[in-house]
C-alpha cells in the first residue's frame, strides 16, 4: 500500500527532485522494465550504518551466475564502454538504458516515465573513469547524490572480476528529509590502465530497501574484458 509519505513525494514539487535523484544515482537518464524484480524494503533508522543498510560486508570472489545468463543487449553507436567490456549476466528484470552517458553501461528496472508511479528503481552500471578513482572517491560522490553522510559506507574486501582485482564497497541509508533511500554495492577496477567503477543500486522514496548480494556477486562475475 502507498504511503501519505509516498503521496506527498508524488504530487508535490518534491517529485521532480526525488525523480532526478533516482536517475542520478542509478546512474541512466532512462530506466527500464518493472518495478517486479526490486529488492523489497523495510524502515530503517535514518542514522544506520552499512550493517544495517541492506548490503552486506563479503570478502569472498564473486560467484559464477547460478542461471542461465540473460544478457541481450546493444549498446548505442558512440557507448565508450561498450567495445571494453561485456556483461553476460543482467539480473532479472533490468535491461539497457540506450540513452544513458557515453561513458557507462547501466541496467535498469523502470522507465523515466514510471517514476513517479513507483515506490523504487534499482541499476546496475558499469562505469568508465577518465582519471583514476578510488573506492573512497566513489563513496564521496556517491552519498552526496543522496545527501547521506558517507560513513554509511564501508570498504567490503577485494573481489575478482575476470581476472583483474578490485576493491568493493557497500553502504547506504536515508536522505536528511526522509525522501531518498539508497542501498548500494560496488567495486572499482583497473583493466588495461583504465580504471572501471560498477555499481548496484536500489532507491525508494519511502523506506530502506535491500539488495541482493547474489544478484551482485552474479552480475560481476558475468564482466568480460573485451577490449
Amino acid at each position: 500500500m502507498i504511503t501519505s509519505h509516498f503521496h506527498t513525494i508524488t504530487t508535490e514539487e518534491t517529485s521532480p527532485n526525488m525523480n532526478s535523484r533516482l536517475v542520478a544515482a542509478v546512474g541512466a537518464a532512462a530506466l527500464a522494465a518493472s518495478l517486479a524484480a526490486c529488492s523489497t524494503s523495510t524502515p530503517t533508522d535514518p542514522s544506520s550504518t552499512a550493517a544495517d543498510s541492506g548490503a552486506t560486508a563479503t570478502n569472498a570472489s564473486p560467484v559464477e551466475p547460478t542461471s542461465v545468463p540473460t544478457a541481450d543487449y546493444t549498446a548505442p553507436d558512440g557507448n565508450q564502454v561498450a567495445p571494453l567490456v561485456k556483461a553476460t549476466y543482467i539480473p532479472e528484470g533490468h535491461s539497457l538504458a540506450d540513452n544513458a552517458a557515453t561513458d557507462r553501461l547501466a541496467f535498469v528496472s523502470a522507465s523515466l516515465e514510471q517514476l513517479d508511479s513507483v515506490d523504487s528503481a534499482s541499476g546496475y552500471v558499469i562505469q568508465l573513469k577518465n582519471e583514476p578513482t578510488t573506492v573512497d572517491d566513489v563513496i564521496q560522490s556517491d552519498a552526496a547524490t543522496v545527501s547521506l553522510d558517507p560513513t554509511g559506507f564501508t570498504h567490503a574486501g577485494d573481489v575478482t572480476i575476470d581476472g583483474e582485482r578490485g576493491q568493493a564497497f557497500q553502504g547506504g541509508g536515508a536522505s536528511p528529509d526522509g525522501s531518498a533511500h539508497l542501498a548500494e554495492r560496488g567495486a572499482v577496477v583497473t583493466h588495461n590502465g583504465q580504471t572501471f567503477v560498477i555499481t548496484a543500486k536500489v532507491l525508494s522514496k519511502s523506506s530502506q530497501p535491500t539488495l541482493s548480494e547474489d544478484d551482485f556477486n552474479a552480475f560481476l562475475a558475468g564482466i568480460v574484458w573485451t577490449g
